[in-house]
């Protein structure tokens, strides 16, 4: 795109802001708020498809000249003081339910726009993004990406190089431990500017929730989950021959599973699994609208993510391929994701487009499961029965292990909104001993290295419920249609109930209408 159509596109949008939210006098009517939803909704679908092309361009060719560029104007139409102060409170104003999904959409992701680009916060949000956008770290005299790193703590056969791996991750320095306390402090204050105690509080409002709720959550799932994760946690301690187990050990007990069943994973099979186990559950991906990048080189990480260019028409999901589980997991779920825009039916591109996080996180963790369901391993990779075993219970481990950690950034998050003066690592790690029951390491900082914390406000809730939903979605398949992979039924029921919604109904709702019942953390309970 040249300069002058550049600068005449910023031109007419910020035209737009203007008119739609910045020359009412008072407090907003409905007809303002309709009129600044549907500018809101026009704006959002032309960056989101300019921005759409530019991620294609620079994950599939390595360039995009613009992508900076769109995705600062985005955030300075969802993040302007008028747009802000158009929809603060005025949701009341809203006579149709379509108009109230539409702004129980929007509102969240204005608010934390608006926050994190006022002119207090704003350097601090930028250097935090900087610092995650660049990231590397010295490994054995070399410079190493984190996803480098992660591997090496779930697979490497040295304890030494596991937490020496680990220690490079969750050490960021002082620099970014003060960076990210300042982040929380001034959220707070911003959030007390309108009468709220905390951020926490101001977010979850805009997300028409009550604080209660999430920590219900929290409670049920720990409630859930511990008998089971102190019973495996006990057994990998009878097992561990190496001193104390530490939180670097947990994936390391099962890495000789995950390296046997990755050797029947080759990456140039994975494209023909992901084709032929979806076509058995009724998806034709050849005659979809979805299109795939696919890269193969076992010496990089693996990846894979869902660019949504033209809803429903155009969908993309970029994959860097390589050999085993951790590229195949990727693979399904991206895939999944892209299901479910190509099977929106809603003719507003706001409600097709968006929808809750933790309803997009759960339907892609719904088929990222798929993978390591027993008859898909059976079935499809012709994976020995000794060997599904082994993989089932390496599966209980590490989703209880997750399960555990998601409660602790879920609940320091909400400590750490409540009290920001208080020392948040000492806090951190007094949540993970409590959840995870492994010893702490307070020299480290995980909290600190969290993208979610910056990004995502609230996100470790949005993946606890996303997870939920995953769960409690398979357990009504297996039980009503007695098995969910190699089904043609599945993609009829979640078609049905699910996707051709897109972001019209909250998740709850479909949940509760697809499963006729409320959801549920009962189904995180692991089999």
């Amino acid at each position: 795109m040249g300069t002058r159509q550049v600068f005449s596109y910023l031109t007419c949008l910020l035209g737009l802001v203007s008119f739609a939210c910045g020359g009412n006098i008072g407090a907003p009517s409905g007809g303002d708020i309709n009129a600044a939803l549907d500018s809101l909704e026009f704006k959002l679908n032309w960056l989101d498809y300019r921005i759409a092309g530019e991620r294609w361009d620079r994950e599939s060719g390595g360039e995009a000249d613009s992508l900076e560029f769109f995705d600062n104007l985005r955030q300075a139409v969802t993040g302007s003081e008028a747009t802000f102060n158009t929809f603060r409170g005025s949701r009341g104003r809203l006579d149709e339910e379509t108009d109230r999904r539409r702004y129980d959409l929007v509102y969240p992701e204005v608010l934390h726009s608006y926050v994190n680009h006022n002119r207090n916060i704003r350097s601090i949000f930028d250097s935090l993004t900087d610092y995650h956008q660049h990231r590397q770290y010295e490994f054995g005299g070399d410079l190493r990406t984190p996803e480098y790193l992660c591997n090496q703590v779930d697979r490497s056969t040295s304890r030494t190089d596991r937490e020496m791996a680990y220690r490079a991750l969750n050490a960021p320095g002082e620099a970014v431990q003060s960076l990210m306390g300042r982040l929380f402090r001034l959220r707070n204050q911003t959030a007390k500017r309108f009468g709220y105690n905390n951020y926490f509080a101001f977010t979850e409002s805009a997300r028409q929730n009550e604080p209660s709720g999430y920590l219900q959550l929290i409670s049920r799932v720990d409630s859930v989950s511990r008998q089971q994760y102190q019973e495996i946690l006990a057994g990998l301690r009878d097992d561990f021959r190496e001193g104390v187990l530490e939180i670097w050990d947990w994936e390391y007990s099962s890495a000789d599973v995950w390296r046997e069943l990755d050797r029947y994973l080759a990456a140039d099979s994975q494209m023909d699994f992901l084709k032929l186990s979806l076509a058995d559950l009724g998806f034709d991906l050849d005659n979809s609208p979805i299109y795939f990048h696919e890269i193969y080189d076992s010496a990089s990480p693996a990846f894979a993510r869902t660019i949504v260019v033209s809803l429903p028409h155009d969908i993309r999901v970029v994959c860097h391929l390589s050999d085993g589980l951790r590229s195949l997991r990727n693979l399904f779920r991206a895939t999944g994701q892209a299901i479910r825009a190509a099977e929106t039916s809603q003719g507003s591109d706001l409600l097709g487009r968006t929808v809750d996080p933790a309803w997009a996180m759960g339907v892609g963790r719904f088929f990222e499961d798929l993978c390591l369901q027993p008859e898909w391993l059976r079935t499809y990779a012709q994976v020995p029965e000794n060997l599904i075993g082994r993989v089932t219970r390496a599966r209980q481990a590490h989703d209880l292990l997750n399960l555990r950690l998601l409660l602790t950034n879920a609940m320091f998050e909400y400590e750490a909104y409540r009290n920001p003066n208080s020392d948040l690592n000492t806090l951190w790690w007094e949540l993970f001993e409590t959840y995870t029951m492994l010893p702490r390491n307070e020299d480290l900082q995980p909290w600190a290295v969290s993208e979610s914390f910056v990004f995502q406000p609230l996100g470790y809730h949005d993946q606890l419920q996303a997870e939920m939903i995953a769960a409690q979605t398979r357990a009504y398949l297996t039980e009503h249609y007695n098995t969910v992979v190699g089904n043609p039924e599945v993609r009829s029921f979640l078609e049905h109930n699910y996707f051709r919604f897109g972001g019209r109904y909250p998740w709850r709702e479909l949940v509760e209408r697809g499963t006729g019942e409320a959801p549920s953390p009962a189904y995180l309970a692991v089999e």
